[in-house]
């Protein structure tokens, strides 16, 4: 595949690069040959298409929708694995519906020659489920197989593993597949993007990213070589001062083996006279021989006086001198028995006192015993009375938040707090019983008013019940009125039974005046019917007027009883206005400063707006002075914590230094440094004592050894020719080297060690005891009663605020 590297536009499968002849690398080159393509989007699921790619040129054309976009996108999913865009839910395979099938598998085979020239074939499979809801597509196991030298291999069925391995077999970048070879028309604007977008494509089309990493490398291997030149020149100072310090070294020595040659001279010197030395040594030898046997009798008899005195030491340690005379000595000695008689009657008391220590001695583990049951007793009653100080301070702390008393919900409570909460509790207790009986006295005075009202509604109802007898005697009345009337009205339909017959009549004088009509012009019926026709009028117009009064005697009848119900349910109303009106007298004076009857209702909805808004006003500067208040307990628990925190760990770092240093409490511990300071000199003084006892035991031991071996003092060079002396001076070297204790000395440098250990351990603990108590603590003490001033501050004008009387 060739790389033309001035032409950057997007390339479509088919479309052939403008060859560039001025720079053009030829490379080992890929060829696609030939694509198949089943069940994806317009191909059909039952019959595979396949078309096959010829150099230099495959021109697709066909009509829209046809799939000329569908074979780009199959190369494309074929070569990087990516579904095109806008293909969500199954959109990039057939449709279902279209072939009537509930389950659709598409399949897209890619055969090419990779750049070694092996021919290979990519397939990749998917399918489409469709349920009754919903649709489901999945991505099954492809298959990447390799045909070389006529023997067929696969290469690899996970997907993973084909989207990394085809852009290397094609021999072309993934990002050169998906922006210019196989761009999808709905992204091939990329080149018109912003600035950012557009240098990430171009990077990663030009592949920087490489660049940038081996810049980033030579950066970091620049950096390590200057960090190593560095090195490098801290050791060629090093060397430059070892290299002078040799050079003075080597001056030095040439020096010395002069001063060494001038030494030598002088000892052959030396040596010359030592030599005429020794001869005369040799003569004054010979002379001193005869002196030798009186040197060693001389010997012997101070070896005998020292061995003498060391007896006379020895007995004097083991015998105490009287001072007394001989004959007081005499006396003594005459009376030792009683002396002695004495002794066992004063060794008799020691027993009998021993007994009696120990008969006291198991009193006492009695005691000891029920003491410690004691102790186990009120180690339980402490713990239990410390569960119910626990308890109390739970109780108080629920009950300052059920009865809304605030203060007490700041951590732990002390026996100040405790007394100021039942001090407030018991005040509460006494506004809720004045509460209580003001209450019960106004129920009793409400109740009293409720038995006077109903006395009066009871009066009132028997005369309403009076009243309404007098009502239905009244409505009998009415009724036997309207009965009347009634009757008047019956008689007055009989009058309509005349008018009828006086019609009938009337139809009668008519007919009969159609008879006479002949006999018309001779008569005067004209003036006959006039007059018949006024008697008709008047006949009508009394029963009109008979009609009209009944109708009007209805309905003032009915008005009159209307009129008595309401008359009797105004009288109803205004008596009650008048019993609540005389019931809540009192209160309305206390809420309404002037009132009438008429104006009650105004001024009762304008004092309620006003204490509305001063009830408004005081919840406003209740919740400020409670989120004060919660502020200040909130600091106030956390100064509490602190200062709890702060002192267990001085009690726990005060009792580790005490302990350490055997004290019962940390005041006695101030000498600490001087203290661990005296310890460490008698460490000192012990290795000092055990280097010396060494040095001595070692005398001892190599003077043994002479003795033993050439049988002479080491000090003095002294001969022994007798083995008794021998013996004599080995017993005493012996006791001697004895004498030098060397496990009491390793004991006591041990223990001052674990107490220097100690100490040491402790140190850090002293320092943060120290600066606890000198700085941290009376620090916290101090905030902590700065806040317990402004929580007690803020508690009385929230308290002051809960007690205000509104007016």
């Amino acid at each position: 595949m060739g790389i033309l590297y001035d032409d950057l536009s997007p390339l479509r499968p088919g479309r052939a690069p403008i060859p560039n002849k001025q720079l053009y690398i030829s490379v080992p080159r890929s060829k696609i040959d030939k694509l198949a393509i089943l069940g994806i989007r317009s191909f059909d699921n039952t019959r595979q298409e396949t078309i096959a790619f010829h150099t230099p040129l495959t021109l697709i054309v066909g009509y829209n929708g046809s799939g000329k976009t569908t074979i780009i996108e199959c190369l494309k999913y074929a070569t990087t694995g990516d579904l095109p865009p806008n293909s969500k839910n199954g959109a990039f395979i057939h449709d279902p519906k279209i072939c009537g099938e509930k389950e659709v598998m598409a399949q897209v085979k890619l055969s090419f020659v990779n750049t070694n020239g092996a021919r290979m074939v990519c397939t990749r499979s998917l399918q489409l489920s469709v349920k009754k809801t919903a649709r489901t597509q999945k991505t099954l196991d492809g298959q990447l197989l390799m045909i070389k030298d006529n023997q067929r291999s696969t290469v690899s069925t996970k997907c993973v593993e084909l989207d990394s391995m085809l852009p290397n077999f094609l021999g072309v970048s993934r990002s050169i597949l998906d922006n210019v070879i196989f761009c999808h028309q709905e992204e091939s604007m990329w080149p018109l993007s912003e600035a950012s977008v557009l240098k990430k494509k171009f990077d990663e089309i030009f592949e920087a990213q490489k660049y940038t990493k081996a810049i980033d490398n030579i950066k970091t291997l620049r950096k390590k070589q200057a960090e190593e030149i560095k090195r490098l020149n801290l050791l060629q100072d090093q060397f430059k001062v070892d290299k002078e310090r040799a050079e003075r070294a080597e001056k030095k020595t040439k020096q010395i083996s002069s001063e060494i040659e001038t030494l030598r001279e002088q000892r052959e010197e030396l040596s010359r006279e030592i030599s005429k030395i020794r001869e005369e040594i040799e003569v004054l030898w010979q002379t001193t021989a005869s002196f030798e046997k009186d040197i060693a009798v001389l010997t012997t008899k101070r070896s005998d006086r020292q061995r003498i005195s060391e007896l006379i030491d020895d007995l004097q340690d083991d015998i105490d001198l009287l001072p007394d005379s001989d004959e007081a000595l005499e006396d003594r000695l005459a009376n030792f028995k009683d002396e002695m008689d004495k002794f066992e009657a004063k060794i008799t008391d020691k027993e009998r006192h021993k007994i009696e220590i120990k008969e006291e001695q198991g009193r006492l583990r009695i005691k000891l015993n029920k003491k410690a049951d004691q102790k186990g007793t009120l180690q339980a009653r402490k713990e239990h009375y410390e569960d119910q100080l626990m308890n109390r301070e739970n109780m108080i702390k629920e009950a300052s938040a059920l009865h809304e008393i605030r203060g007490f919900s700041a951590g732990d409570l002390d026996d100040r707090q405790v007394a100021d909460f039942m001090r407030k509790l018991e005040q509460l207790t006494r506004e809720q019983s004045g509460t209580y009986e003001r209450a019960k006295r106004e129920g009793k005075e409400e109740q009293l008013q409720a038995s006077n009202t109903l006395n009066t509604l009871n009066q009132k109802l028997l005369s309403l019940e009076q009243t309404k007898r007098f009502a239905a005697t009244e409505i009998d009345r009415l009724n036997s009125e309207l009965r009347a009337l009634q009757k008047g009205l019956d008689r007055l339909q009989v009058d309509e039974g005349r008018i009828t017959r006086l019609e009938i009549e009337a139809n009668d004088g008519n007919s009969k005046v159609l008879e006479m009509n002949t006999l018309y012009e001779h008569q005067q019926w004209d003036k006959q019917i006039q007059t018949k026709d006024s008697e008709i009028r008047e006949v009508e117009a009394s029963i009109a007027r008979e009609t009209k009064e009944l109708t009007k005697g209805t309905a003032e009848a009915d008005s009159k009883a209307k009129l008595s119900i309401l008359q009797k349910e105004v009288e109803t109303k205004t008596t009650a206005q008048e019993a609540l009106i005389l019931t809540n007298t009192d209160k309305f004076d206390r809420l309404l400063s002037k009132w009438t009857i008429e104006t009650l209702d105004d001024d009762y909805h304008e004092t309620l707006e006003e204490r509305e808004d001063e009830v408004s006003k005081v919840e406003k500067l209740l919740a400020s002075s409670n989120a004060e208040l919660t502020q200040a307990e909130s600091q106030l628990r956390t100064q509490r914590d602190l200062l709890r925190q702060k002192t267990q760990e001085f009690e726990r770092a005060s009792g580790l230094v005490a302990r350490a240093m055997d004290r019962t409490s940390f005041e006695e511990c101030i000498d600490f440094p001087a203290y661990i300071k005296n310890k460490e000199e008698d460490l000192e003084n012990a290795q000092r004592d055990r280097a010396m006892v060494e040095q001595i035991r070692s005398f001892y031991d190599k003077a043994l050894k002479m003795a033993r071996e050439k049988r002479c003092c080491r000090m003095c060079k002294r001969s022994y020719a007798d083995q008794e002396s021998l013996d004599e001076f080995m017993v005493r070297l012996e006791k001697d080297l004895q004498k030098q204790k060397i496990d009491l000395i390793d004991e006591e440098i041990a223990n001052c060690s674990e107490d220097l250990r100690i100490l040491n351990n402790v140190r850090l603990d002293f320092d943060i005891a120290s600066r606890l108590k000198d700085h941290d603590v009376p620090l916290l003490n101090n905030e902590l009663g700065r806040l317990e001033k402004k929580h007690e501050t803020l508690l009385a004008n929230y308290e002051m605020v809960c007690t205000k009387d509104l007016p």
